[in-house]
């Protein structure tokens, strides 16, 4: 091509060989990394002629993937969970049955003694980050709230009451500009106290927990 690179193609003739590569939606988002690594000839292992030392290395890859890079991985689906993922609802699990997981997860979801884990419950919760402020597993927050006095801005509200004037006019006849000290008055009200809408726009998807098996 005269672009510096060497490259095979087999000759087109007799028997078409097709090549397929077929992997687990869950490797998805590492699909392309694995096709790059492929390009370079350090990524390649010798393992040998036979077709069963083949398969076994290529499961071993796949495994890799799932223990390095998939277990305890979060996330969202509008649709059924596939399989491998855990539902983020609350539910008990028994270990021996996810080991991997079970070695990864903060101790707080872990019952040691029974060899059991329970996941937290992710309904109609959002997720945040863990950092400074929130800690693995926190949880929080209201999807209404009312405003408390505290919580109002500063203000302030102004009343000008009446004031004594002097009587300038002749006896009897109406005087407008007399008046007298009235008592203080409630200046009006407004509000009702009712909750808001504590929530930004959503849609509502199920969260799940990669599991590897």
């Amino acid at each position: 091509m005269g672009d510096g690179y060497g490259r095979h193609t087999p000759a087109l003739a007799g028997n078409r060989i097709a090549r397929v590569l077929v992997f687990d939606q869950a490797l998805a988002p590492f699909v392309g990394d694995a096709i790059t690594a492929l390009t370079n000839e350090n990524e390649w292992v010798e393992i040998g002629d036979p077709i069963s030392d083949v398969i076994t290395a290529a499961y071993d890859v796949v495994d890799s993937y799932y223990e390095n890079s998939m277990i305890g991985l979060v996330a969202s689906f509008l649709t059924e969970i596939p399989e491998g993922w855990l539902a983020l609802d609350g539910s008990t699990y028994s270990a021996e049955f996810y080991p991997e997981l079970y070695a990864l997860l903060d101790s707080q979801f872990k019952d040691v003694p029974n060899e059991e884990f329970t996941l937290p419950d992710m309904s109609d919760l959002f997720l945040v980050g863990a950092g400074s402020t929130y800690g693995l597993g926190d949880q929080g927050g209201e999807n209404y709230h009312t405003l408390t006095t505290a919580e109002m801005p500063s203000h302030s509200h102004t009343y000008t009451p009446p004031v004594a004037n002097i009587d300038l006019e002749a006896p009897g006849a109406p005087d407008i500009l007399a008046a007298g000290l009235g008592t203080p008055t409630q200046t009006g009200s407004a509000g009702s106290g009712d909750e808001h809408e504590n929530r930004p726009p959503y849609i509502a998807v199920t969260y799940a927990i990669f599991a590897g098996r």
